[in-house]
């Protein structure tokens, strides 16, 4: 099965605090912001 792939669009506000975390934790942009959006998506349901 294909993955399909999304693009999201982040403040510039936001891709600094993304970018910070990622260096922090010493991973990708993509990856720090998958796990960030999973935890979001485990708090709505």
């Amino acid at each position: 099965m294909k993955r399909r792939s999304t693009v999201v669009h982040i403040a510039p506000a936001l891709m600094k605090k993304l970018e910070e975390l990622s260096e922090m934790y010493g991973l990708s942009r993509q990856k720090t912001l998958e796990i960030i959006l999973k935890e979001e998506l485990n708090n709505v349901g």
